[in-house]
């Protein structure tokens, strides 16, 4: 398995385990601390692009995949995409933060968005390794 791939699926991590959205959190939440709102703006615009398209892709091709081998996973993969609309509208919410410079709510926002992100990864990362193994979901 290459370094920048996790067991699920293919480009989920980097080299170093944390993910393309957690680096653009990052580059956003120390361009916030030193008061840099544009380097802060451009990194949150790539997180959101990051996110549509780690998204879209789910949304397209893997759950339409898994809905058609499991019809059983309807409601879950469901509101994994219910979950992708939300956490899209938040990078629009912290966005519009950013553009009333309230630096402060923009990092909260970005705090509490990759933390959603993370908790909503594990869950898909279960249910992909509960289906590996053969389990009920």
């Amino acid at each position: 398995m290459a370094p920048h791939e996790s067991k699920g699926r293919p480009g989920r991590a980097h080299a170093h385990g944390s993910s393309a959205p957690e680096e653009l959190h990052h580059e956003a939440q120390t361009a916030l601390a030193v008061g840099d709102l544009e380097v802060a703006r451009i990194a949150i615009e790539r997180l959101g692009r990051s996110l549509e398209m780690h998204f879209a892709l789910e949304d397209r091709v893997y759950f339409p995949a898994l809905a058609t081998l499991r019809a059983d996973l309807a409601g879950t993969l469901q509101r994994f995409r219910e979950e992708h609309d939300s956490m899209l509208t938040y990078v629009t919410e912290i966005l519009a933060a950013l553009a009333q410079q309230d630096a402060t709510a923009a990092a909260e926002g970005l705090d509490d968005l990759i933390t959603i992100f993370l908790r909503h990864e594990g869950r898909e990362e279960a249910m992909l390794g509960a289906l590996e193994r053969r389990e009920e979901i």
